[in-house]
Protein backbone atom coordinates (compact mmCIF):
# COMPACT_ATOMS: atom_id res chain seq x y z
CA UNK A 1 0.00 0.00 0.00
CA UNK A 2 1.20 3.47 -0.72
CA UNK A 3 0.68 6.42 1.55
CA UNK A 4 0.40 9.02 -1.22
CA UNK A 5 -3.11 10.10 -0.28
CA UNK A 6 -4.45 13.45 -1.26
CA UNK A 7 -6.42 15.20 1.47
CA UNK A 8 -10.20 15.08 1.02
CA UNK A 9 -11.12 16.38 4.49
CA UNK A 10 -12.75 13.05 5.41
CA UNK A 11 -15.23 13.28 2.54
CA UNK A 12 -13.92 9.89 1.40
CA UNK A 13 -13.51 7.09 3.92
CA UNK A 14 -12.11 3.56 3.69
CA UNK A 15 -13.69 0.82 5.79
CA UNK A 16 -12.21 -2.63 6.33
CA UNK A 17 -14.41 -5.72 6.80
CA UNK A 18 -14.39 -7.09 10.36
CA UNK A 19 -14.60 -10.67 9.11
CA UNK A 20 -12.30 -10.52 6.08
CA UNK A 21 -9.34 -8.20 6.42
CA UNK A 22 -8.84 -8.16 2.62
CA UNK A 23 -12.22 -6.57 1.86
CA UNK A 24 -12.46 -2.78 1.80
CA UNK A 25 -15.18 -0.32 0.84
CA UNK A 26 -14.87 3.30 -0.19
CA UNK A 27 -17.51 5.70 1.08
CA UNK A 28 -17.62 9.07 -0.65
CA UNK A 29 -19.97 11.70 0.75
CA UNK A 30 -21.83 9.02 2.76
CA UNK A 31 -22.38 6.81 -0.31
CA UNK A 32 -20.70 3.46 -0.95
CA UNK A 33 -19.04 4.00 -4.32
CA UNK A 34 -16.44 1.25 -4.64
CA UNK A 35 -15.12 -1.88 -3.03
CA UNK A 36 -12.24 -4.30 -3.13
CA UNK A 37 -13.73 -7.71 -2.41
CA UNK A 38 -12.02 -11.05 -2.84
CA UNK A 39 -9.27 -9.46 -4.98
CA UNK A 40 -11.83 -7.83 -7.30
CA UNK A 41 -12.42 -4.12 -7.70
CA UNK A 42 -16.10 -3.21 -7.89
CA UNK A 43 -17.47 0.26 -8.58
CA UNK A 44 -21.09 1.09 -7.85
CA UNK A 45 -21.39 4.18 -10.01
CA UNK A 46 -19.75 7.27 -11.38
CA UNK A 47 -21.38 10.07 -9.40
CA UNK A 48 -19.14 13.05 -10.10
CA UNK A 49 -15.59 14.11 -10.94
CA UNK A 50 -14.92 14.42 -7.22
CA UNK A 51 -16.08 10.86 -6.59
CA UNK A 52 -13.88 9.71 -9.48
CA UNK A 53 -10.92 11.39 -7.73
CA UNK A 54 -11.87 9.55 -4.53
CA UNK A 55 -12.03 6.24 -6.45
CA UNK A 56 -8.59 6.84 -7.96
CA UNK A 57 -7.13 7.80 -4.57
CA UNK A 58 -8.60 4.53 -3.21
CA UNK A 59 -6.99 2.57 -6.06
CA UNK A 60 -3.69 4.40 -5.56
CA UNK A 61 -3.78 3.64 -1.83
CA UNK A 62 -3.78 -0.08 -2.66
CA UNK A 63 -1.19 0.29 -5.43
CA UNK A 64 -3.70 -0.39 -8.22
CA UNK A 65 -3.96 1.17 -11.67
CA UNK A 66 -5.81 4.48 -11.84
CA UNK A 67 -8.92 4.57 -14.04
CA UNK A 68 -10.32 7.03 -16.56
CA UNK A 69 -13.99 8.01 -16.48
CA UNK A 70 -14.68 5.54 -19.30
CA UNK A 71 -12.97 2.71 -17.43
CA UNK A 72 -14.94 3.49 -14.28
CA UNK A 73 -18.19 3.49 -16.28
CA UNK A 74 -17.23 0.22 -18.00
CA UNK A 75 -16.88 -1.68 -14.74
CA UNK A 76 -19.98 -3.72 -14.02
CA UNK A 77 -22.15 -2.16 -11.33
CA UNK A 78 -23.02 -4.64 -8.61
CA UNK A 79 -24.99 -2.54 -6.18
CA UNK A 80 -27.05 -5.40 -4.67
CA UNK A 81 -25.69 -6.09 -1.19
CA UNK A 82 -23.54 -3.07 -0.47
CA UNK A 83 -25.82 -1.22 1.94
CA UNK A 84 -26.73 -4.40 3.81
CA UNK A 85 -23.27 -5.31 5.05
CA UNK A 86 -21.64 -2.02 5.95
CA UNK A 87 -22.13 -2.95 9.62
CA UNK A 88 -19.49 -5.69 9.09
CA UNK A 89 -16.85 -3.04 8.37
CA UNK A 90 -14.77 -0.89 10.68
CA UNK A 91 -13.45 2.54 9.83
CA UNK A 92 -9.85 2.39 8.69
CA UNK A 93 -8.97 5.87 7.52
CA UNK A 94 -10.29 9.01 5.95
CA UNK A 95 -8.54 11.04 3.32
Amino acid sequence: MTNNLKGFYNKALIYQNNYNSYNYILVSYNTIVAEIKDDKFIVYGYYSQTTARHINAFLNYFGLKLLSKKEILDIENTWQQSKNYISNYVYQRGF
